[in-house]
């Protein structure tokens, strides 16, 4: 987890700590969704994109890639409104996170699908974050 962190391309807050990190897609409704990771620290909730990315291709193929990473989400706890968990996909085996942020924040929403990880415990740590228990 330091690891990510440390190779982020955001800094941490002075006396920001991170609590949690999970690979994910900030799902947008298409098949393009950025990848990267989700961030949880004791202040903010972050989406960074870190992958390789097509930029030429030949019959589907990928010719040429580029390295793509940077920060699409950066919102503080304290503009989370409403978290909601949910299992998709044809077995609800796919881990969903809903967010919604106070009306005039800088994202109205994010949803994210999530991998690896428990939505509900997702769920679970940033309803705690929120009340400042960590």
């Amino acid at each position: 987890m330091m690891d990510l962190v440390a190779a982020a391309t955001f800094q941490l807050l002075p006396a920001e700590g991170v609590i949690a990190v999970v690979p994910g897609k900030l799902d947008k409704e298409g098949k393009d969704d950025p990848k990267g990771y989700v961030f949880l620290t004791d202040q903010r909730i972050l989406f960074e994109q870190n992958e390789e990315v097509a930029t030429k291709k030949v019959l589907f193929i990928a010719t040429e890639k580029q390295k793509v990473q940077k920060l699409l989400v950066d919102m503080p706890l304290g503009q989370l409104e409403k978290v909601t968990a949910s299992k998709k996909g044809m077995m609800s085996n796919e881990d969903h996170l809903d967010l919604m942020f106070e009306s005039g924040s800088a994202t109205r929403a994010a949803h994210f699908h999530i991998n690896g990880q428990d939505c509900n415990a997702w769920q679970a740590m940033l309803n705690r974050a929120k009340a400042k228990d960590y």
